[in-house]
């Protein structure tokens, strides 16, 4: 980015920051915010086809339409006769979406009689305003740059409060333990408590700034926020190292929140509230009424009995870098993983897709923004997650006002997922294909990374062939977190977490065969 382009930012963001800290949103406010998104859907949709979309004769999705001869006009009529996702239905049908690789660029669109190249800028949001950036996991590719609207945060901070009071959480004391920057979720949280008045108690975080430049610069941009935000008087927590494997320094923080009457909710990833947990149950510790309000990888039924052993409870949260929340807790929590999808700010398609070279489909999840605000302009774009969709009654009060359609069993395709951290399936597949073969000798065949659980905490196996010959196993694995972690700021982080919580191991035997005996180089192994 130019040097004036971030100065300019820079100072939209610290000037946006003063009224998003000084005048917090009232629960009168948040109500009034949501309830006018939800009646606004459908011209807000058609809104930003207008202003951000059709406005422009480069715009990826304009070109799309016009190659299936759709022009806003026809979009305009099949909203306000059918509603919303009938309309994406049909653009759907008439080849109007993207691919996940298509978004992020890393492939070409392709449709009959048309081919385009797509830049990840040329998906930005024309309309917004962007108060700064923050980067995505690199969960679905290369480390994406999100610009974020401080709007945006208010709209999520909004909804999330109202979650909490529906769910009888709003009297509960926050903390989180989330990364520090450039991973952005955390001190996104940490400042939509702030604007709703609330707080964050604590703020514990698996990693420490990121050597390097780069590093130095996320670093200075989170401690001049906390900075200001304390001049401002809406003071956010400051950042405590805590790694992996020093969880029950969280879990004595929690006994004496106990001690002293205070319930607490805690956002960390599903991994971290294991972990937290099973240190209680190893030193003895009562950490029961304590409430984890999990994300970032699959909260899985073994993850769930684990944290339910120690008298707590765990609910999900569900979202993206590219729009924030996609869906809030549901209360009934069955299955443990279920959401309420945020149909005021997308809209969601499932469409049965082929995944990889397996020759099996699932139901992926196609999402389009309605909501002005969002970074990232979204029309019928596959997320790469998968899952399953219900609107029948499940007793919750999210449910009841009005949030029907719920989604659980949420996985991803073609990534790794583990403590929180992630890798793109294109970067592991270079690891197999070309990096271990040509070091330590062997075939891309003898090699593969398995994903799995050992009780309730994630764990990947590099497996290596027997064929390959003598190897030494640290070696391997130090060579796989060195690779990946030499890509980006981001996933440097990553492999850094991986190796304190010490994830990644190596194993010799064969690798996993698919029923049709291929052998891919990402196999998630079956929950047991």
């Amino acid at each position: 980015m130019a040097i004036f382009a971030k100065a300019k930012m820079l100072a939209r963001y610290g000037w946006g920051l003063r009224e998003f800290l000084r005048h917090p949103l009232s629960t009168d406010d948040c109500r009034r915010l949501v309830e006018a998104q939800r009646r606004q859907r459908g011209s807000n949709l058609l809104n930003i086809l207008e202003r951000a979309v059709f406005a422009s004769k480069t715009n990826p999705y304009r070109r799309l339409c016009e190659h299936a001869g759709i022009e806003l006009g026809d979009i305009q009529q099949w909203v306000r006769a059918d509603g919303v996702e009938s309309a994406l239905e049909r653009l759907y049908e008439a080849g109007v979406h993207l691919r996940s690789e298509e978004f992020k660029g890393r492939q070409p669109v392709r449709r009959p009689g048309l081919e385009l190249t797509v830049r990840p800028a040329d998906l930005d949001n024309p309309l917004l305003a962007s108060a700064y950036r923050g980067q995505t996991g690199g969960s679905r590719g290369a480390v994406t740059r999100i610009a974020i609207d401080l709007d945006l945060l208010s709209y999520d901070a909004a909804q999330n409060a109202l979650a909490d009071e529906a769910l009888g959480l709003d009297d509960r004391v926050g903390a989180q333990w989330r990364p520090v920057p450039p991973a952005s979720a955390a001190l996104n949280n940490a400042l939509r408590y702030a604007r709703v008045g609330r707080g964050l108690e604590r703020w514990f975080s698996q990693t420490t700034r990121v050597a390097g430049l780069e590093g130095f610069g996320h670093a200075l941009f989170g401690a001049s926020t906390i900075r200001a935000s304390r001049l401002l008087g809406n003071p956010l927590p400051v950042p405590e190292h805590v790694p992996p494997n020093r969880a029950q320094h969280i879990a004595r923080w929690l006994v004496e929140q106990k001690r002293a009457g205070r319930s607490v909710l805690f956002d960390t990833f599903a991994s971290g509230a294991v972990r937290i947990c099973l240190a209680a149950q190893e030193c003895g510790l009562d950490i029961a009424d304590t409430v984890f309000r999990v994300g970032g990888e699959p909260f899985t039924a073994a993850k769930f009995e684990v944290v339910t052993r120690s008298g707590c409870r765990a609910i999900s949260r569900y979202s993206l870098n590219e729009v924030g929340n996609v869906g809030l807790p549901c209360g009934a929590a069955e299955p443990p993983d279920a959401v309420h999808l945020l149909t005021d700010k997308v809209a969601v398609l499932r469409r049965e897709e082929s995944v990889g070279d397996s020759g099996e489909s699932v139901g992926m999840l196609h999402l389009t923004t309605l909501l002005p605000a969002s970074p990232k302009l979204l029309l019928n774009v596959a997320t790469n997650d998968y899952g399953v969709l219900s609107d029948a009654p499940c007793g919750c009060p999210l449910y009841d006002a009005g949030l029907k359609l719920r989604l659980h069993s949420i996985r991803s395709v073609d990534k790794l997922t583990s403590e929180g951290m992630t890798f793109a399936g294109s970067a592991l597949l270079e690891l197999i294909d070309k990096v271990l073969p040509a070091r330590f000798g062997g075939h891309p065949t003898d090699y593969q990374l398995v994903e799995h659980e050992v009780g309730g905490l994630p764990k990947v196996e590099l497996v290596v062939s027997p064929r390959v010959g003598k190897i030494d196993p640290d070696a391997v694995a130090e060579t796989v977190l060195g690779v990946l972690g030499s890509h980006h700021v981001a996933w440097r982080m990553a492999a850094d977490q991986w190796r304190a919580s010490e994830t990644l191991r190596v194993v010799r035997r064969e690798p996993h065969l698919t029923h049709s005996a291929k052998i891919l180089p990402l196999h998630v192994l079956p929950e047991s």
